[in-house]
């Protein structure tokens, strides 16, 4: 009984860890071209940072059941620890310094869906019609840190679904919307 129980728990940590090892680069793949999975539409959403880290998490567990010495063990695990650490600090900064806020625009015939995810810096996304993943269009740079849209600084024109100009305030000192970003999707 404790074999049988010991080969599936092998079996399936084997297969979880060749679907994370599948699953990963070609999450790192799409990130590095613009697309990034997701579930649901933001604020309450698990982002694609989110499903990497499951990910990493999941290779590391899978290893420590595959393998049999506490030594490997235990290297596996600092190294899972070091790649989440500098994976956290490398791409979600300046994150920890800035609130995130997230503002949807709608097209004016509703027929696509963008964010605008503002840390520090804000950045806006097409947001995939299934909601699942959201293409990255382009950054809008700020101030140190100020958030335009989280304070209504900012007007769109509309010249289409998808062509339009965003407006907005660079600082928080600034009362008028002296940047402008021309968006114009292929």
């Amino acid at each position: 009984m404790k074999r049988s129980n010991e080969s599936r728990i092998f079996r399936g940590s084997l297969i979880s860890l060749c679907l994370s090892l599948v699953l990963l680069p070609l999450m790192i793949y799409l990130r590095e071209i613009g697309i990034y999975i997701q579930f649901g539409t933001p604020p309450p959403f698990i982002g694609h940072k989110l499903i990497e880290y499951i990910l990493i998490v999941n290779v590391v567990i899978s290893l420590c059941f595959i393998i049999k010495s506490r030594s490997l063990k235990s290297i596996m695990v600092l190294a899972g620890v070091f790649v989440l650490l500098a994976r956290s600090i490398f791409y979600s900064f300046p994150n920890p310094l800035w609130e995130t806020e997230v503002t949807t625009l709608v097209s004016p015939d509703d027929s696509i869906k963008y964010l605008v995810v503002e840390t520090g810096v804000g950045q806006l996304y097409k947001l995939s019609e299934s909601g699942l993943y959201m293409t990255f269009i382009t950054t809008l740079r700020t101030d140190d840190g100020y958030q335009p849209f989280a304070n209504d600084a900012y007007k769109i024109d509309w010249l289409s679904s998808e062509q339009f100009v965003i407006h907005y305030a660079f600082d928080v000192s600034s009362e008028e919307m002296n940047k402008e970003v021309t968006v114009q999707l292929e």
